[in-house]
Parts: structure tokens; C-alpha cells; sequence
């Protein structure tokens, strides 16, 4: 259910065997912040190809997101 309230989950999915789930996301929220006109709130949460395929079976946000999001 969208409100104004709501917001954006941005699920990435990269190369980040290198580093910790802390250090993923920072990185893309400065650039959201550098190419987004608009005042809109973004959750980013990053997982590797293993993380995610992992947990798209599983009811998380992950599984939802395959269900109903949208690949970009």
C-alpha cells in the first residue's frame, strides 16, 4: 500500500564478497542523494548474488520483492 509516507527499497544486487553488509550501502545512498530531483526517501540494502538467491525462498523483504518489485 503506497502513502505519502511510504518509500523506495532499493534492493542491489552486486559483487560485494569484499565487504561487510555495513560498508555495501553507504556508497549508493550518497549517489541517490547526488542524482535524485526529487525528495524522496530510499531504503538501500545491498546482497550478494548468493545472499539474495538464498533469500528470495525465504519470507523476507527479498522474497516480496520478487514477487512484486521491479527489476531496473
Amino acid at each position: 500500500i503506497v502513502s505519502e509516507d511510504s518509500d523506495v527499497d532499493l534492493i542491489i544486487v552486486g559483487d560485494f564478497e569484499d565487504k561487510g553488509n555495513l560498508q555495501r550501502a553507504p556508497i549508493f545512498y550518497k549517489e541517490w542523494h547526488l542524482v535524485q530531483n526529487i525528495d524522496l526517501p530510499v531504503d538501500i540494502i545491498c546482497y550478494t548474488s548468493e545472499e539474495f538467491d538464498k533469500l528470495k525462498n525465504q519470507i523476507t523483504i527479498v522474497k516480496e520483492a520478487v514477487e512484486e518489485g521491479m527489476e531496473i
